[in-house]
């Protein structure tokens, strides 16, 4: 009787430890970016003959597919303003306007309006059936432990803050997007060839990183005001001594 009564609060307690086992081992990840940043990022080298080498003679078309139209130009720049962030059990949504590629000042008003990008959580046993995409220019934090969630596949994979593709139709170059560590945003994305020559890259040029929060100017007030009352109290028991 005893050892039925043991196997059966045995038998109870590794049902628990399985069903605690998702949220045993789910990674807490956390973000970096503001609401209302602009970042912009800047195509600084464009290698035609060495593109035209690795890609043929539609290289710009091959690039325009990747990146979007006016990629394929040197000096020309593309611009994201962070404006929303949301979510729900499994996933945030980061939503953006954006400025296209262009070699002009940006203008007032987006080019894409609200274009929204999903990541996944990894909270819980959730299996992961994509891979990261060329659109994801930003990272939650920890960077590297956050894209060694996404099941690294025989043609895509993470190193040290990296995430690299290795083209399936062709074998001789790479696709390397490098993201800042600290804030988790895209610092570069570079294409490089099998002999790990440069052939195309565009880089971050600016974003404002240095603005203060919504939450941080309704502290700052709330300190001011603090400051403010204590003044006038100390201000008032003089006047009363004196």
């Amino acid at each position: 009787m005893k050892s039925k009564l043991y196997m059966k609060i045995l038998g109870f307690i590794l049902f628990v430890l399985l069903l605690n086992v998702p949220y045993t081992f789910a990674q807490t990840y956390s973000w970096n970016i503001n609401i209302g940043e602009e970042f912009i990022w800047k195509v600084d080298l464009v290698n035609q003959d060495a593109l035209n080498t690795t890609f043929g003679v539609n290289w710009e078309d091959d690039l325009k597919e990747k990146f979007g139209d006016g990629c394929q130009n040197l000096n020309y720049q593309r611009k994201y303003k962070f404006i929303n962030i949301s979510s729900d059990t499994y996933n945030w949504y980061l939503d953006f306007d954006i400025w296209n590629w262009s070699n002009s000042n940006f203008g007032l008003s987006a080019d894409i309006l609200e274009y929204r990008l999903s990541y996944q959580k990894f909270e819980g046993m959730i299996i992961f059936l994509g891979p990261w995409y060329s659109g994801a220019y930003f990272s939650a934090l920890d960077v590297d432990d956050y894209l060694d969630e996404y099941s690294a596949d025989e043609n895509s994979y993470n190193l040290n803050n990296q995430w690299i593709y290795n083209e399936t139709d062709l074998t001789e170059y790479l696709i390397i997007y490098t993201f800042n560590i600290n804030s988790g945003v895209l610092s570069k994305a570079e294409i490089k060839d099998d002999s790990d020559t440069v052939l195309y890259r565009f880089s971050i040029q600016t974003n404002t990183n240095g603005q203060i929060p919504f939450t941080n100017y309704f502290l700052i007030f709330t300190l001011s005001t603090i400051v403010l009352i204590g003044a006038l109290i100390t201000k008032k028991i003089k006047i009363k001594s004196t």
